[in-house]
């Protein structure tokens, strides 16, 4: 049984995943992705435009997993290790991105506490089922 409250979270997680890996990396293509990518100095930059697009079809593939195994927890687990994992390799990267509007502070937050409410309200709905 899922709560209205994991629900919304799964959903949510899945649209920001797919969004997030289709507009900016697969669609746009957009500059400061490929830049993050070619300032780690393991890639030059038609291999990070390469690397870029592949991210960008693990995102969205991510994200699909929130609408089809939207119980399991350890997704949320893995997703807030990755946010995580994206969060301070962006940050080493290209920490001038940290002073804009929806930065990834602000977008790497608010995924990861729908995570962790998604767990807390599994936890809660178990409970109750005892």
């Amino acid at each position: 049984m899922h709560t209205k409250i994991q629900v919304i979270s799964n959903i949510t997680l899945g649209i920001c995943w797919i969004y997030q890996g289709l507009l900016p990396k697969i669609i746009a293509r957009h500059p400061q992705e490929i830049a993050m990518v070619t300032h780690s100095g393991f890639f030059t930059e038609n291999q990070a435009v390469t690397m870029v697009i592949c991210a960008g079809i693990a995102e969205c593939i991510f994200g699909i997993l929130f609408f089809i195994i939207p119980s399991h927890k350890m997704l949320h687990f893995l997703n807030i290790a990755a946010l995580t994992m994206l969060f301070v390799a962006a940050f080493f990267t290209a920490h001038e991105l940290f002073i804009f509007p929806f930065n990834p502070a602000t977008l790497s937050i608010t995924m990861i506490a729908l995570s962790l409410i998604s767990l807390e309200a599994r936890k809660t709905d178990e409970k109750q089922r005892l």
